[in-house]
């Protein structure tokens, strides 16, 4: 994604965070990250989104006075998955990488210049920096991205997704779980990637893939693609799975593996010589009977 400021890679070190790596936004006036620069950690978005993933004991024993005074602001952190912190010059925003899809490992921090910063586009920054630290959470091998696991918070009132609002959180770059059966007839569920074309679903399955075989047993699947933060937008899928000849595929196998990559690892990812190989390889359709959405979590919620 195109960001307005300078983003950078940091990790935890102590209290203090040290700055990986950067890239510099576009134009003259931009925020500069030094590699190698410490920054303290309870003052900073990017240390603050690190802390909130430390058993709270370790963070109380480490800073006593700064840990009593914020607990709130840490439950917080892990219910929405970012943090912001303003400054006299800057406005940074910073969310958790995660390479088992939970326990933040390092932070993607965001620094705007204040005269770069927008109000109206905050809520857009923060959802394209959340989408790219799920992505390199991805490339770290974690299977879902659901920072500090399910955190309790006020999730608003339970509400269709439908639409354009429906389609946009489908093409966004969430994990699904699959739900198949066996052939002792007990599911079997199992996450994954997807993409949606705005008629079918289109899976990938590897040669090994033990999955492969309750589909031909039985096409009836369900899918469930959720995100880990407020507004609990998900989505659920009733429909039957299909395999499905290169022929069949738009742009073939290959085609189909890459643009998979591009969705859920960033551009570039294509090019990994592992998205190459089709040996094995096949590509499952699901066709939906049924489809629904929704956001919030209200009582008695029981939707799919």
């Amino acid at each position: 994604p195109m960001f307005t400021g300078t983003v950078a890679l940091s990790r935890l070190d102590r209290a203090h965070t040290v700055i990986l790596s950067q890239r510099r936004g576009a134009g003259r006036v931009q925020s500069v990250f030094l590699p190698g620069e410490h920054r303290e950690a309870t003052a900073v978005a990017d240390g603050q989104v690190l802390l909130a993933g430390l058993p709270p004991a370790k963070v109380a024993q480490q800073f006593p006075a700064w840990h009593k005074e914020n607990q709130q602001l840490l439950q917080h952190i892990r219910t929405s998955g970012y943090m912001q912190v303003d400054s006299d010059e800057t406005v940074e925003l910073a969310c958790p990488i995660c390479a088992d899809g939970m326990t933040p490992l390092a932070a993607i921090v965001l620094s705007i210049p204040h005269n770069k910063f927008r109000v109206d586009s905050l809520s857009q920054q923060i959802k394209q920096l959340q989408q790219a630290a799920a992505r390199l959470s991805y490339r770290l091998g974690a299977p879902v991205y659901q920072p500090y696991g399910w955190a309790l918070s006020e999730m608003g009132p339970n509400q269709p997704l439908t639409g354009d609002h429906l389609t946009q959180f489908l093409q966004e770059p969430w994990g699904a779980r699959l739900a198949c059966v066996r052939q002792d007839g007990t599911p079997h569920v199992l996450p994954l990637w997807y993409e949606w074309d705005g008629r079918f679903i289109w899976l990938t399955a590897s040669p090994g893939a033990h999955w492969k075989a309750y589909i031909r047993d039985s096409q009836h699947v369900s899918m469930t693609v959720d995100e880990p933060w407020p507004p609990l937008r998900r989505v659920f899928v009733v429909g039957t799975a299909e395999f499905v000849p290169d022929s069949g595929i738009p742009g073939g196998l290959a085609a189909l593996r890459r643009r998979i990559a591009v969705r859920y690892l960033g551009q570039g990812a294509e090019k990994q010589p592992q998205f190459a190989e089709q040996d094995g390889w096949e590509a499952i359709r699901i066709r939906p009977s049924r489809i629904t959405g929704w956001r919030g979590l209200g009582a008695g919620d029981a939707h799919g």
